[in-house]
């Protein structure tokens, strides 16, 4: 479409493109409902059955449109995605949406009248530094959107680990930012100096820092022992537990509820420790799991002198 030019259609004005890959409209046309009776719902479904069109014939894809839709009580992503035929990805990463499980309701979303994944240029949550991780700028169509820098895959879909991450299948990171100075398995302890088995990680972080639940669940311990430390046992779904050591405080009780990403604690060096960091396990069933195979990206390891 030419910069500056109005697409409208029925009377009604879609997107205003001051310039290429630029928009910038307040407002985008808004769905009322999600049935034929809405005529910017019918105009969406003209430009979703446009696509399929093309993709069909393996030809370029039509121009990107984008909506609005603010979901009621009882609509959720699978919801939306089933009632506008569009891949759970593609409302999920136009919307910073980095979980299945989060509440849509009565919050305004962004619809697209092309699917694909919508990258952030600047990653504001797991997710999307996952999807950095591993995709070609090159490939990509540049956006902004909003003010936002976006860059856009038609027709992508998520890598398989991306989409376990956002069907809560995975845990998140309990740190903003870390350095492995530990990794999980056999190693010389740095306080005895004698071999052991190391039953999770050691993440550095300067002490203080914010430490959130890598999962929604409940605490089931929590307390001081002289290895440990200040720690934190987390029970989830699917019979496992997260444990959090070494900790300057604490800040959930026994027996609650927490949830997700939910701040529970700081960095600290408390028990059997060199240094402020957090000790991470995941445990399943009561025997210690490698917390890097449960994790959505690689950690990078610190060279120990």
């Amino acid at each position: 479409m030419p910069a500056g030019a109005n697409l409208c259609r029925a009377g009604l004005c879609l997107l205003v493109f001051l310039r290429a890959g630029s928009f910038l409209a307040a407002d985008f046309p808004r769905m009322t409902s999600l049935t034929p009776g809405d005529v910017v719902f019918r105009q969406f479904r003209e430009d979703i059955a446009r696509y399929n069109r093309t993709d069909s014939r393996s030809e370029p894809s039509p121009p990107l449109a984008l909506y609005t839709y603010t979901p009621g009580e009882g609509e959720d992503i699978f919801f939306l995605a089933a009632r506008l035929t569009l891949p759970l990805e593609s409302l999920a990463t136009l919307n910073g949406l980095d979980r299945s499980t989060l509440p849509v309701a009565g919050k305004a979303l962004l619809v697209p009248g092309v699917p694909g994944i919508f990258m952030r240029e600047k990653p504001t949550n797991t997710l999307e530094r996952m999807l950095v991780s591993w995709r070609n700028l090159e490939e990509a169509q540049k956006l902004v959107i909003r003010g936002e820098v976006f860059y856009f895959y038609p027709g992508g879909r998520f890598h398989p680990i991306e989409r376990i991450f956002f069907l809560n299948a995975l845990f998140t990171f309990p740190l903003d930012s870390q350095v492995v100075t530990s990794r999980y398995g056999p190693r010389t302890s740095p306080v005895t100096g004698r071999a052991h088995f190391h039953s999770g990680l050691d993440l550095a972080a300067p002490r203080g820092s914010n430490v959130y639940a890598a999962r929604a669940g409940i605490v089931t311990s929590a307390g001081y022992n002289d290895t440990l430390g200040n720690f934190i046992v987390l029970d989830h779904s699917g019979g496992f537990q997260t444990v959090y050591g070494h900790l300057e405080s604490t800040k959930v009780e026994l027996n609650q509820n927490v949830t997700s990403g939910m701040l529970i604690g700081s960095v600290g060096s408390t028990g059997a420790s060199t240094g402020p960091h957090l000790h991470f396990e995941v445990r399943e069933k009561g025997a210690s799991r490698n917390p890097e195979n449960f994790l959505p990206m690689r950690l990078k390891r610190r060279e120990i002198q």
